[in-house]
Parts: structure tokens; C-alpha cells; sequence
């Protein structure tokens, strides 16, 4: 997913945890910094956003709580630096558990 795109899920209630592994590609331009959030029904739930990923880095694992949850929304967001240096990420492994 390139930088400032978000990925919407109905959950209606049915699920109670998110997992996946949050990554950055190594292709990107040197200097690129990437976040990347998990909200449910517009509640962060998960960020890296304190401490985005940079090329290279190792992904991290994600696990949120999404019991009674609505929506989920799978973000992928610039990092503080707020500049597109070809940041894009993915969410490895991605799965949702009942």
C-alpha cells in the first residue's frame, strides 16, 4: 500500500483479534519513514506512529482487539516527516480470528 491509503473492513461484530505483520519494502527511497494503524469503529487500536518504519527495519507484529467492533480500517500513513519518499507498506500475513 503507498503511503495515505486506508483499507476499510466490515467486522459487524464477528471477530475478536486482528493479526498480521506491519512492513515497510525495501524499495523505497532512502530517508522514507512509514506508519501504520489499525482502527476500529475510528478507535486507534495499534500505530507505529511514534516509531515509524524505515527501509530495512524489521516488520512488527500486530495484534488488536477487535471484539464488537464495526469497521476496521487498515492505515498506512507518512511518517513525521510528512514526505512522500515513496513510502509504501504492507500488511503481511493479515487475518482476522472469530
Amino acid at each position: 500500500m503507498a503511503a495515505f491509503t486506508r483499507l476499510r473492513y466490515p467486522l459487524d461484530g464477528r471477530y475478536r483479534k486482528f493479526k498480521a505483520k506491519a512492513g515497510i519494502l525495501d524499495s523505497v527511497a532512502p530517508g522514507g519513514k512509514t506508519s501504520f494503524m489499525v482502527l476500529v469503529d475510528g478507535k486507534e487500536v495499534f500505530s507505529t506512529a511514534k516509531k515509524p518504519l524505515t527501509r530495512g527495519a524489521k516488520p512488527r507484529y500486530v495484534e488488536a482487539d477487535v471484539s464488537g467492533g464495526k469497521v476496521l480500517d487498515l492505515v498506512v500513513d507518512f511518517g513525521p516527516d510528512a514526505s512522500d519518499l515513496g513510502d509504501i507498506g504492507g500488511w503481511g500475513e493479515a487475518r482476522l480470528i472469530k
